[in-house]
Parts: structure tokens; sequence; C-alpha cells
């Protein structure tokens, strides 16, 4: 374990977060407002913004009188291009030259633009190997300009991640992150807020949203406001992962916000339906004071060199140029000393290896061996069946499938059942009404209803056509209006501009009186064609 004192740095929209750590634990803290978006305060006060959070920096760092210059900074999730992608199985060689391409379908940049690094984990599903891509990258002018700032203040760059690595790496530091679950871990601040949905430890989708916007200040807006605007950008992100993510819920909510949010928490439960379990900054790194939520950040980047976390892409080591790299590793081999000892593990360890692949190849194929006999026996049935007559079988079962797959699965016939009683009379009544589907010529026309509009199209032979036959009665005390009752029924079907369009001909086959109950009725039925 490092007892190494490094500093974690987070630049966040509206604060600059400084934490110094030795042996994972949290030795001294900066949070401070910086307004680096503030435009018109910069603009009022003429100095560029690098020279200003230099100043910070450096005026910082002397009042808590940390002198360790060696910086993990942790980038906000506004810079963060973060994509996540299955690719088929494949050796680990040939993963970067697939994952260059991929990333390119993706992003709306070019690769040479980018500092980029993946994370790749093998999934099975389905007896099937894929490959899960969690591609991460930034623009080089971003990370340079915050390269620049650290460098003026006389401070050393070691890393660079983005800040939802740190913070995820608090959160399993501290044992508050299920690795079994879908977990969306919504970061509030003062004015903003970040939304990271995580599947199994590994980072699958992440926004930022304002709360307040430019310009706005936090005391125009009251709790409860403040509250459905959370509420409705975390269903915005919700939303938009499950369109990504078909077939994936989320499990359980972590809610880290700088103070205490029982009101929010139970909002968020209620509405979302989903556990909620809320943390506050300054009790998730024992701290007495409360603290923003860009100090969380810090403390993760501070953490780097003594917390592992499977994850581990570092956008300093990317911008190193190649000739950079094998430079250093010239340097470093001519300084190693040889060490025979270890040469000599090593080279046993090496035989044991070779040993066990040796037997585990031999395993191998004892196994695709007994597979080969066993596909032998299984295709005795087969062996003396003719070409012409596993051919024939495969042209029935082809015939089949494509019958199953003209077979109608649906038809307007619902939006039918419950428009056709709006249209009758007070004092009429259906009793019957057949409804009959007939397969459509190519000639015919189909038609659809596409929310409270029929619309037609040219029907293909699969399609299905449409009759009805209704019955039933009409009555009124003056049994001379029951006839006219029956042509009020007529009339409003064809007037109906829906029935007009589903039917060419709308007519009366039958009215007559009757007796119900000692009552006279008429009695009707209407052809629909």
């Amino acid at each position: 374990m490092i007892s190494k004192k490094q500093l974690g740095i987070f630049f966040g929209d509206n604060s600059l977060s400084i934490v110094e750590t030795e042996k994972q634990k949290l030795l001294n803290f900066f949070d401070a407002p910086h307004s680096l978006f503030d435009e018109s305060k910069t603009s009022s006060q003429n100095i560029p913004d690098n020279i200003r959070l230099t100043a910070i920096i450096q005026k910082s760092l002397r009042d808590k009188k940390i002198e360790t210059n060696a910086v993990n900074l942790s980038l906000p999730a506004k810079d963060i291009i973060l994509r996540s992608f299955f690719i088929p199985w494949m050796t680990s060689s040939e993963v970067k030259g697939v994952v260059d391409f991929e990333a390119r379908r993706y992003l709306p940049f070019k690769l040479e633009e980018l500092v980029y690094g993946y994370y790749s984990k093998t999934v099975k599903e389905k007896k099937t190997r894929r490959i899960r891509i969690l591609f991460v990258a930034v623009k080089k002018d971003v990370v340079q300009r915050y390269c620049e700032i650290l460098e003026q203040a006389s401070l050393k760059v070691n890393s660079i991640e983005a800040a939802v690595f740190s913070l995820l790496r608090v959160l399993s530091h501290k044992k508050k992150l299920p690795q079994n679950q879908r977990i969306a871990i919504i970061q509030m601040g003062k004015n903003d807020g970040t939304i990271l949905v995580v599947d199994q430890g590994i980072p699958q989708f992440t926004r930022d949203f304002r709360l307040i916007a430019p310009g706005s200040q936090a005391f125009e807006f009251d709790p409860n406001s403040m509250n459905m605007r959370l509420l409705n950008e975390v269903r915005i992100s919700l939303d938009y992962y499950r369109r990504q993510h078909a077939s994936e819920g989320i499990d359980r909510i972590i809610f880290v916000t700088p103070n205490e949010s029982v009101a929010t928490t139970q909002i968020l439960k209620e509405d979302l339906g989903i556990p909620v379990d809320s943390l506050n900054i300054h009790s998730l790194i024992n701290l007495e004071e409360e603290v923003g939520v860009g100090v969380a950040n810090a403390f993760g980047a501070g953490l780097r060199g003594s917390v592992t976390f499977p994850i581990d892409i570092d956008f300093a080591k990317e911008l190193i140029k190649p000739e950079e790299k094998a430079l250093e590793a010239e340097k470093i081999f001519e300084k190693a000393p040889l060490n025979y000892l270890s040469i000599v593990k090593v080279a046993a360890a090496s035989l044991v290896i070779l040993f066990l692949v040796f037997i585990s190849f031999n395993r191998q194929v004892s196994a695709y061996q007994n597979k080969m006999n066993t596909l032998k026996n299984n295709q005795s049935a087969y062996a003396t069946t003719k070409i012409e007559d596993i051919n024939k079988k495969r042209e029935e079962k082809v015939k089949k499938l494509e019958e199953y797959k003209n077979i109608p699965l649906k038809s307007d016939v619902a939006f039918l059942l419950s428009h056709i009683p709006t249209l009758l009379p007070k004092g009429t009544w259906l009793t019957t009404m057949s409804i009959n589907l007939t397969d459509t010529d190519t000639s015919a026309k189909a038609y659809t209803f596409k929310g409270t509009t029929l619309e037609s199209k040219p029907q293909n032979k699969t399609g299905i056509n449409i009759s009805i036959d209704t019955s039933g009665y009409t009555f009124d005390p003056d049994i001379n209006k029951q006839i006219d009752l029956v042509n009020q029924i007529i009339t409003n079907f064809k007037n109906s501009p829906k029935l007009a369009q589903a039917f060419q001909s709308i007519n009366l086959t039958k009215a007559n009186k009757q007796q119900i109950e000692d009552q006279t009725v008429t009695a009707f039925q209407i052809q629909c064609r």
C-alpha cells in the first residue's frame, strides 16, 4: 500500500475541490467557488480563466499548508464522452482495432481530436460469448487546458480520469456499491447534478443536467420546485437509458447529496417505484462539516494510488506520444539491474504453467474427440438419405414457415366495437353484431386507424377485409317514430367519416314490427361491406 501523500483535484462548473490523502485517509481539503462559467464576472474583471484559477489553486494550497505537488485530476461529467457497446468475442490483440472502428460510428468527433481509453469484459449470454466495451473519451484541448492551469500552479499531473470513476472508487471503498445490481447513482450539487447508471460495477450511461438555469439564483426556487425539477431530469435520463437498453431495469438508486435529503429521497422512491439509498457527502468521507459533491470526486481521485478499482482508464497515459512511451520503456530497462533469483522463479513458474497448459490441451482434445464420435453416431439416421429428399423436406418446412408468417395477427375490430355504439340514437340497441374477416386481393385497399384518423393504403396478399352484420331494435311510444330511429341509425353510419372510409356500402336489409312483452318495437338489420 502506497503511503505517499497525493492530491485529488476536481473542477466543477461553479466550484474547485482539492483533497490531500495519505493511506486512504483524508488529511486536508479545500472547497471553494470559482465561477468558471460566469461570463459576466470574468468579463468585468478582464482576467483570463486560466490565470484566475491558477491563483485560486495557489492561494488555497498556501492557506491549507499543502506541500504535495503530485496531482490526480478528476474531470467533470460535462467534459466526458462515455459509451457502452458490445462487440463479438475475439482475442485481446484484435479488440483495439474493432473499438476504434466502432467508436467512429458512435461519436460525432474525429478520434484524432480525443484522448480516449476503453475497458473490456467478456460476458456470456445463452452460450454465446461477447465482449462488452466501456469507451471513455475527452477532447484533447479540454485536457490540455486543465493541465496548463495545474502546471502554472507548479503542480505535476500524475493521472487524469473521469469523475464517475472517482466517485465509484469512493463508493466501492466505503462498501456502498452493490456489485450484482444495476444501480442509478444521482449526484446532486447546488445548481446541477449528474446521473450515472452502473451495471455490476461497470458504468453504462452518464448524463449531467442543470437544476437552475444560468443567471438564475437558487433562492428563486422553493424546495418543492427544485424537487420537481430533479425528478423530471431523473425521469428523462432513465427513460433514455431504457430506450437504449430495452430489457434492462434499474434495481436501486443511490442518491448522493451534500446534506440530508429525506423529503427528496421519499419523492424519488414513491414516484419512480425504485428503492432509494440516500448518502450525504460529509458522512460518506467522515467529515463533520457540510461539503459539496466535488469533494467526493476529489477524494476519489486522491485514493487512486491506494485503492484498487477494476476500471483503470488514465487519460494522462494516453497523452504520452508513442515515441515518448518507447523512450521511457528503454530508460526503465537500462536502469533495472538483473535479478537472477527472480529470473529463476519466473522460469520455474513458466515451466509449471506450460505443464498445466499441456494437460489442459490434452483434455480439450479428448473432449473434442468424444464430441466428434457423438456427432457421427447422431448422423447415422441420415447417412443414407438422398440429397433430393433432404431438399424436399427443407422446401416443405420453408413453405410452412411462410404460411405461418402470413397469418394476420391484428385488425381494427376493437376500434369498430367501441365506435359503432356511439352512433346509436336514444331508444335503439343492438342485439347482435357479426364481424367477418377475409383475405383481401392485391387490388383492394386496407384501412388502418392511426390514433383517431383512418388511413388507407394498398393491401397485400396477407391483408384482411372486415364486414359487419348488425341487428337490433328501436322503441318509441309513438310507433310511427320507430322507423325514423332506424333511418337515423343508417344516416349516422353513413355520415361517420371513419365508417364511410372503411366500408363501400352500408345498407338496411330488414325493418319490421315485432312484439316484445306487450310492447311494439321495430326490428332492423344493417350490413356494412
